[in-house]
């Protein structure tokens, strides 16, 4: 049974408004649980009354069993009705034998306890098993109640209920309700024991953690820890407890008379705001905390804090909970004194100091830090360190600080903070944690002092190093010092070029001696002797060899230190690893060697103009004439192209002024022979060490004969598209030819209608009277009749008509459904189903409408020839359209033989056919069409036959806008 216990206070219940508790993954109210159980109790009510009605079934068939030779049968037909009604009822039933033993699961329970698919419960085959069979379904802390219950139930034969949890198939345990009804015979015997059980495991759920919130509220009452009472918005106390009445001086004798009443407690000065706080809770039925003064009964006064909520909305009575302020005030009026001596230490504090409270938020700032960031206390509360921090510094300090506050251990660290005038400073901050007596965070408190200039140094510090090193590594120089017997000294690039690992140290004097080439060696030491003896700065040049038996080129210089004394102390060195450089010397020479041959035998020829653009440099084979003749003037005084072309000299004057670089300017000129030529010319400009601009050098070559050739291909162009079209007409031409029965059949259908409406009209005339209206009808019928007939020949027209292309906005799912109509006859004829699925809302595609349509009627006119050999069943084309990124895309579908794998990369090679009476021209001319219109013709295999011919189009500019 559901039961619920309720927490009551002197006689009388105690509730908190919005207080939910936690059921499950859900939050519920009382009500809402008293609404499941409710559902509950309903679902019940409707299984017992199928029971009754199967009851009923049974008295009348028991009845009926007359004879014993019809009993079993009977039996056994009634048990299998009652099976398939327990079966629909939406919830877990069963039936046990008179003696007990659990018989039949229906097969929700029957799935929930995971029995196999074969088990006798599942077919309410009695194996005689004992009353208690059931019992290790169940939970282990509900078996001995089971054991005793269930015996009485069968001792009485009276019904009953009771709720336990069951196991199910993955080894849990749900709460659940049963019910056990005793199924008798007219006669009164027991016949059967029917239950239904019903999952409550929520409601089970929701009654604990009810009880526990209750137990809660009751402890919370009952302890008198804080002051609560239940009154009326008329001013009367109906319940208060022990806490409450000591804090306003009054004894439960006072209460019981009803000699108090709450809203007299309130002291005048105080009732308005009180007033006011009460009315603007009325409504919403809850009332916000807020401190006041209550009038205690030897007339002295106590503060306190009080909040508290309407047991209903717009309810009379509620609950206030009321806390005695007395002794916060007194440690409030102590820590003031204290704040105040401790403000005035950190203001002689030469820092920025600061404190925050437990969770971080700042309580008090000393005046040179207010001072410091320009901002008041109420500013800096508003915004806070994030305005005072710089921006990227403030998240891993912010991250540092809520560690430290989360952990409760010290925060360290330095950051930028912003002045008053907007400058960002370096500091390093300190904060610290005050705890209570348990350990416990009270307050935080922190100082800040300026290392701006410090932390400035040590960044210039680390900067030079940092750029030394890395100066060191981009120029491969690396330093070094050493004396006659070590090296005290010695960089990260220094090791990378001598072979050392930079991470190995400082390596010993006689292993980097080992380095140098030993042909070197003698030398270089002879040179090191010398300077020494002349007390002078020395340079020279070596090779060493690394480990690997690579050899760099080094060049180093030297300079001795020496005591006043004149003794050597140390000698600084220096050293460059030249060997790229040595090898680009090589490589410069042999290139420089390269270049001159390549110049005295390139058909290309160089120049070179100054700041003024007139030639100071041509090679012989410069223009076919002598150079001698063009320099000193300039390539635009010998073009024969300045008035006819005007806007590409424009171009090249504006590249030449802005001292660009151009490449392939092609120009007519007159050439050394008196003929006309034409010259590709690329040119860079060139600056000397200063940046100041010297002229251009570059390249010329003689193109005439290229430009003869992209004349000649233009025109072959020209001629093959023109070719192609002819050749696209002839197609369309010849595919309508092979559609004739369609068209025939299209245009006689219309025709047919209207002189059969013509008739028609006629005889309605012909009557006496006439019947003028229903003859307006025929009429209108012959008219959408002509009209029919006049798109199909204004489509066969359109297509077989020769045009020259046009680029326009197709909607292309109309495009297909007018080809569609025009092959449906021929489809017909050769038992195609022809299916399409054309997506909405597409773009239209920028395309010849007749180019795009007679690709459409290619491909369908190819499918449905294809599909001649295959069963009729099996005949079906399938048109699609569907949206793409960049525009539309089509495919045609058909179920025919396909095609080899092999073949697909032929199907569109013109002369190439895969019919018998093809001439391979059709999908060579779409792929040329399709290709003119910026799209994509592709074949694929059907799955799992016949094959797939889809083609992209563009969307057209203003649809894609």
């Amino acid at each position: 049974m559901n039961t619920s216990t309720n927490g009551r206070t002197r006689g009388r219940k105690l509730h908190l408004t919005g207080a939910k508790a936690r059921v499950g993954r859900a939050r519920k109210t009382r009500a809402d649980l008293e609404q499941e159980l409710k559902a509950c109790r309903r679902e019940i009510a409707n299984a017992r009354e199928r029971l009754a009605e199967a009851a009923i079934q049974q008295d009348a068939t028991s009845e009926m069993l007359l004879d014993e030779g019809n009993k079993a049968e009977e039996q056994s037909r009634f048990l299998a009705q009652l099976q398939a009604s327990l079966n629909v009822i939406p919830a877990y039933t069963w039936y046990a034998a008179p003696t007990g033993g659990l018989t039949f699961v229906n097969k929700r329970t029957a799935d929930y306890l995971g029995l196999p698919k074969d088990h006798p419960l599942r077919f309410g085959i009695d194996n005689g098993v004992q009353w208690d069979a059931h019992i290790p379904f169940l939970h282990p802390d509900d078996q001995e109640g089971a054991r005793k219950a269930w015996p009485i139930n069968i001792r009485t034969g009276e019904a009953s209920e009771f709720s336990f949890r069951v196991r199910n198939a993955q080894g849990g345990y749900r709460w659940f309700l049963s019910r056990v009804e005793p199924l008798r015979a007219s006669d009164g015997t027991l016949l059967l024991w029917v239950g239904v059980n019903l999952d409550i495991e929520d409601l089970k759920c929701a009654e604990q953690a009810l009880r526990e919130r209750e137990a809660k509220i009751r402890r919370l009452v009952d302890s008198n820890v804080i002051g609560i009472f239940i009154g009326d918005f008329e001013g009367r106390f109906l319940e208060a407890n022990d806490a409450f009445l000591r804090m306003v001086g009054y004894d439960r004798e006072d209460l019981l008379a009803g000699s108090i009443r709450w809203t007299d407690l309130t002291p005048p000065d105080w009732r308005d705001r009180s007033d006011e706080r009460m009315e603007r809770g009325k409504s919403s039925g809850r009332f916000e905390t807020f401190e006041k003064e209550y009038t205690r009964k030897d007339g002295s006064r106590v503060s306190v804090l009080v909040g508290g909520a309407t047991f209903e909305e717009g309810g009379n009575e509620g609950v206030a909970f009321v806390l005695d302020l007395t002794d916060r005030k007194r440690a409030e009026d102590a820590l003031r004194e204290s704040e105040f001596k401790l403000r005035q230490i950190t203001e002689a504090v030469p820092g920025l100091v600061w404190s925050s409270g437990p969770d971080g938020e700042p309580t008090h700032i000393n005046q040179r830090m207010l001072d410091y960031s320009g901002m008041q206390f109420e500013e800096f509360m508003q915004r806070g360190w994030e305005a005072f921090v710089h921006p990227a510094d403030f998240p891993e300090a912010v991250e540092a600080f809520y560690h430290a506050i989360q952990t409760g251990t010290s925060y360290e660290g330095v950051t930028r903070l912003r002045r008053a005038d907007g400058e960002f400073r370096w500091h390093h901050a300190r904060c610290e944690p005050l705890c209570d007596r348990q350990g416990r965070v009270i307050q935080w408190y922190g100082l800040s002092v300026d290392i701006d200039e410090r932390k400035k140094a040590e960044d210039r510090l680390s900067r030079s190093e940092a750029y030394l090193a890395k100066a060191q590594r981009l120029s491969h120089t690396g330093s070094a010092v050493y004396t006659e017997t070590e090296i005290p000294y010695w960089s990260e690039e220094a090791s990378r070029i001598f072979g050392f690992d930079p991470l190995q140290g400082i390596p010993s004097r006689e292993a980097v001696w080992q380095r140098f080439h030993p042909d070197d060696l003698d030398r270089v030491n002879e040179t090191i002797a010398r300077a020494v003896r002349e007390k002078r700065s020395f340079g020279n040049e070596f090779r060493i060899i690394h480990p690997d038996g690579t050899i760099r080129h080094v060049e180093a210089i030297n300079d001795p230190v020496f005591s006043a004394s004149g003794e050597l102390l140390e000698i600084v060195a220096t050293g460059i690893d030249v060997t790229e450089r040595k090898r680009a010397e090589q490589a410069l020479r042999e290139s420089e060697a390269k270049f001159r041959d390549y110049a005295e035998t390139a058909s290309d020829w160089f120049w070179e103009i100054g700041p003024d653009y007139k030639f100071t440099l041509l090679t012989d084979n410069a223009f076919g004439s002598n150079p001698a003749d063009r320099i000193g003037t300039a390539c635009w005084d010998h073009a024969l192209d300045l008035e006819t072309e005007p806007e590409k000299w424009r171009l090249v004057r504006a590249a030449l002024d802005s001292h660009q670089p151009f490449r392939d300017f092609v120009y007519h000129v007159l050439g050394g022979n008196g003929s006309p030529m034409y010259v590709r010319a690329s040119g860079k400009p060139v600056f000397d060490t200063n940046g100041e601009f010297r002229g251009y050098r570059g390249t010329g070559t003689d193109v005439t004969a290229l430009r003869k050739v992209e004349a000649e291909a233009r025109e072959n162009e020209r001629r093959y598209r023109e070719a192609q079209l002819e050749l696209a007409h002839a197609n369309r031409v010849a595919t309508m030819g092979q559609l004739t029965a369609s068209i025939t059949h299209e245009v006689n259908q219309p025709i047919t209608a209207a002189v059969t409406y013509a008739s028609a009209a006629r005889r309605l005339l012909s009557a006496k009277p006439p019947n003028v209206d229903e003859v307006d009808e025929v009429l209108s019928l012959i008219v959408k009749e002509g009209s029919r007939a006049g798109e199909v020949v204004g489509r066969i027209r359109a297509l077989i008509k020769k045009a020259p292309v046009r680029k326009d906005a197709v909607e292309i799912n109309d495009a297909i459904l007018e080809i569609v109509a025009l092959t449906r006859t021929e489809a017909a004829n050769n038992s195609v189903s022809v299916r399409t699925q054309l997506a909405k809302g597409l773009p239209r595609v920028l395309g010849d409408r007749v180019q795009l349509q007679q690709v459409l009627l290619n491909l369908i006119i190819n499918a449905i020839e294809a599909m001649r050999d295959a069963g009729e069943e099996e005949r079906e084309l399938l048109i699609s359209t569907r949206h793409k990124p960049d525009g539309v895309s089509v495919e045609v579908r058909d179920s025919g033989p396909g095609f080899a794998a092999a073949d697909i990369d032929r199907v569109f090679e013109a002369f190439y056919s895969t019919k018998p009476s093809g001439v391979g021209l059709g999908l060579s001319i779409c792929r040329s069409i399709i290709e003119a219109h910026n799209g994509r013709l592709w074949a694929s295999p059907n799955v799992p036959r016949g094959a797939i011919f889809g083609f992209t189009a563009p969307a057209h500019p203003a649809a894609a806008s």
